[in-house]
């Protein structure tokens, strides 16, 4: 049995200042104790594997985690956050110029065939994903640390959850339903073909 500990990156400036962020986002100082407090969650649990998505955010999580419990990390761009327009990384998402690109990107999330310059829509993200868990279960480890961003966090849900039945505007749904905090742990199992959430975003470790 592949047991799979999801973790979502810590807080970012980029988060705290609501930007849309870059792939080179680090964490924030706040971001960094986070970090430090969900690695301790893992000392007494017999990992074999962290795997990271290499956008920095992600991959400093990771490093901060490694080094408590004295893996290596295994970097991935299949657990890489959405990739938003270039156009739009870095600025604020009140921005007017930003807010209507992103209208039109919403607009179009459910077309293959419209990009309005180098995004992923519904359908790249959804089979990255596949890819993702995938990738995870041909790990040798039975127990892993993966760690990532709370768009793909989502889309990993809607796609154990919903299989080939899952649509653009389904996952919308899920989106507005399903909501991650920086740090927060959703552990998986997946045994004889079958998939099954045991938690979705605990992040006790923070609540002191």
């Amino acid at each position: 049995m592949k047991r799979i500990y999801f973790v979502r990156h810590g807080r970012t400036g980029g988060n705290e200042q609501g930007l849309w962020q870059t792939f080179e986002q680090p964490l924030s100082d706040y971001g960094r104790e986070q970090a430090a407090k969900v690695s301790k969650r893992f000392t007494n649990i017999k990992v074999g594997m962290i795997i990271a998505s290499d956008m920095d955010r992600a991959f400093e999580t990771a490093q901060i985690i490694s080094a408590d419990i004295g893996l290596e990390v295994i970097p991935t761009k299949l657990l890489h956050e959405i990739h938003r327009p270039e156009d739009v990384r870095g600025k604020p998402k009140t921005d007017e110029e930003t807010i209507k690109i992103m209208n039109e990107v919403e607009k179009n999330w459910g077309n293959k065939d419209w990009k309005h310059l180098d995004e992923e829509n519904f359908y790249d993200l959804s089979e990255r994903v596949k890819k993702a868990l995938d990738e995870l279960l041909s790990l040798p480890a039975d127990t892993i640390v993966a760690v990532t961003h709370e768009y793909v966090l989502r889309m990993v849900f809607a796609v154990i959850f919903f299989g080939e039945q899952l649509t653009p505007d389904l996952f919308k749904v899920v989106v507005k339903r399903l909501w991650a905090e920086n740090t927060g742990i959703s552990e998986f199992t997946y045994d004889d073909g079958k998939w099954r959430m045991l938690t979705w975003n605990d992040h006790s470790h923070l609540l002191d």
